[in-house]
């Protein structure tokens, strides 16, 4: 092996009192390591502790996904909010229409000649030529008025 950097590795059989090495040992000499894990009595060895191994690509893709997704949850939001704004709107919109339509039949009812003939006859108590004016005019009425 003179073109490769190996580092040559020696297998060992440590006694089962012996600690176990925390670094997980790969190829042969792993196999042996663990051939001599099981050797030994149960209770007295510590267990690997496994090292984490942090995946920059794998992270950042999460990270990413985890963005995208709480963006999407906003516009969302937005949207439906939006759209309750805009139902709300249109029912002003329509309720505006309706009170234009209202106030234009009313301006037409006031050009026409039945408001002039209807408001001449409330306000001035003027009489169409050959009607019959009947005032009601109540008892009690004149006799106050010959006391004072």
């Amino acid at each position: 092996m003179r073109g490769r950097s190996a580092r040559a590795t020696t297998i060992r059989m440590l006694p089962a009192a012996a600690p176990v090495s925390r670094r997980p040992a790969t190829g042969a000499a792993g196999r042996a390591a663990g051939a001599a894990e099981n050797l030994a009595p149960l209770g007295r060895t510590r267990p690997a502790r496994r090292r984490v191994r942090v995946r920059w690509g794998r992270l950042a893709a999460f990270v990413l996904g985890v963005y995208l997704a709480a963006g999407l949850v906003m516009q969302q939001v937005a949207f439906w909010q939006a759209q309750r704004e805009l139902r709300a709107l249109e029912a002003e919109a329509e309720r505006v229409a309706a009170e234009n339509r209202a106030l234009r039949e009313r301006i037409q009812f006031a050009r026409g000649e039945e408001y002039i003939h209807a408001a001449a006859r409330e306000r001035l108590g003027l009489v169409r030529p050959g009607e019959t004016v009947i005032q009601l005019v109540d008892p009690a009425t004149p006799a106050e008025t010959e006391k004072e």
